[in-house]
Formats: structure tokens, sequence, C-alpha cells
């Protein structure tokens, strides 16, 4: 199966989701600040970041979009949209310690 691009209009739907800004800093080239990309007002644990992925999933019909291997967490899922964006494309999400608040994770260069 051919794996189509992030288009905007699915960036959209994964913000409204994830309540993030990759679409956003998609067209506007925005300087890479975890905390604009994801204007959280409290912290997420890993169960409220599975329950958002697992929203989006019945939401839209991903596996046109991406490889199965980037769909079994919401991290490596995130890290994926990471790299479809062209000023977001060098970094990814890495946690600081190996469970808990998902502000713990950190930008990582690649």
């Amino acid at each position: 199966m051919k794996f189509l691009p992030l288009d905007q209009s699915t960036l959209k739907i994964i913000d409204i989701f994830f309540n993030s800004k990759f679409a956003f800093i998609q067209l506007n080239e925005c300087n890479v600040d975890l905390y604009s990309i994801f204007p959280w007002t409290h912290d997420f644990n890993s169960e409220d970041i599975e329950i958002m992925f697992e929203d989006l999933k019945k939401e839209m019909y991903l596996s046109n979009y991406v490889p199965k291997t980037y769909l079994k967490t919401p991290i490596s899922f995130l890290n994926f949209v990471f790299k479809q964006i062209p000023n977001l494309s060098g970094f990814y999400l890495k946690p600081n310690t190996t469970v808990g608040i998902f502000r713990t994770y950190y930008l990582q260069h690649r």
C-alpha cells in the first residue's frame, strides 16, 4: 500500500485531537518549541494521550497515511508527524524519564 503524505487537512484533524499546532507550524515555519507545538495548560499522562490517539484512529482511516509501525504508540505516531513537517523533521519527542507525565518529554535532535 502506498502511504500518502500528511496533508494540511489531515494535520488539522490531528491538531483537533491532540490540541496541538502542527498545521499552524507547518504553514508558518514557527520556531521549534515544545510548548508552541503542544500549548497544553495542564500535564498529560500517557493514559490521556492514549485516549486521544484511539479517538483519532476511530475518526480517520490513518493506515492510508501512516505505516502501521508508527501507529503502535501515540509517541511513535507524534514522532512520525514531526518527520512530515519540514521545520520539525530534525526533532523527535524523547522522554526524560521512562514513564509518567507527558510534559517530561523534551525535543531531541534526530
